[in-house]
């Protein structure tokens, strides 16, 4: 393919990955199509890999929470296994606050901002037993965290972090709607007559 691309004079950059429909491969692939896709993804990779450092965090995942597939995380290469779990994690969240979750209104609610989980998960080796962590960052993005359970005794300084984090994320995009509007409003202007 790429040698038909060159032929005909098209720098395209051709990249797959094998996936399945009977794992988790499929949302990692259009994990990483979407991380592509999005502009912001350097500022945000950025962003999670202080929040890994100055937390003592082994890795780090934004969720879009409806999809599970991940917008973002730090530099550390990706385990399956880890987001398998985090995968996982969001769903017995979402089911748990469906079943036993009631809003204002007295009607089951879903994921929003006091939607919070933290996980311990034991291990013949207790160096290996981490924590799972999980923070609502925005309506449907999560911040879900693999922790070593040595480090959970820091979870002030985590959700202090944690909280800086949505701050910024917040700004990023606000920014980035903030221009969009700015550049359909020229656009508006210059085809006026």
């Amino acid at each position: 393919m790429r040698g038909l691309l060159q032929e005909y004079g098209k720098p395209i950059c051709l990249a797959f990955q094998l996936t399945s429909i009977y794992d988790h491969t499929i949302f990692e692939a259009l994990s990483k199509v979407v991380q592509k896709l999005l502009p912001q993804q350097a500022f945000i990779s950025s962003m999670l890999d202080s929040l890994i450092s100055r937390s003592k965090i082994q890795k780090a995942f934004l969720f879009d929470v409806i999809s599970k597939i991940y917008i973002a995380t730090d530099s550390n290469p990706v385990s399956m296994k880890h987001y398998e779990i985090c995968s996982e994690l969001i769903d017995v969240l979402i089911d748990v606050t469906c079943i036993y979750g009631v809003d204002e209104d007295g009607a089951g609610s879903k994921f929003d901002k006091k939607s919070s989980s933290v996980i311990r998960l034991s291990h013949a080796n207790p160096k290996e037993s981490i924590v799972l962590y999980l923070r609502e960052v925005d309506k449907c993005l999560a911040l879900v965290c693999l922790i070593n359970q040595s480090e959970i005794h820091r979870q002030h300084l985590i959700n202090y972090n944690t909280d800086r984090l949505k701050e910024g994320l917040k700004n990023i995009f606000s920014l980035s709607a903030d221009m969009r509007n700015g550049i359909e409003q020229a656009r508006t202007e210059q085809t006026r007559p």
